[in-house]
């Protein structure tokens, strides 16, 4: 197959765009941050969204007692024995945190 004469442009990753959270501080977004309070408020939800509701591939253990799954996904959290399974982003919603003492 020739491709002369075609332009074929390369596709370009934005590392802004690999995380969220660098948009907030950028201010020609839509998810720029005015207020403090807002910025941290986004930051605190996708450090949550990250170590609760994302299995990590680095962080997967090998399973030797299912012969159907060959890997247990696991998050940060999982991990750290935060927690014993994977949280979903509505679980997360619905979650009442407990006041820091």
């Amino acid at each position: 197959t020739s491709t002369s004469g075609r332009f074929l442009p390369k596709r370009r990753v934005s590392r802004v765009r690999e995380t969220p959270i660098i948009n907030r501080l950028v201010r020609k977004t839509l998810a720029f941050s005015k207020q403090l309070f807002m910025h941290k408020a986004a930051a605190a939800w996708e450090d949550l969204i990250y170590n609760f509701a994302r299995p990590l591939k680095s962080l997967r253990r090998a399973l030797t007692d299912d012969p159907n799954r060959r890997w247990q996904q696991r998050s940060p959290a999982m991990a750290t024995t935060l927690t014993e399974r994977i949280w979903s982003v509505g679980e997360l919603l619905r979650a009442v945190p407990l006041p820091v003492t």
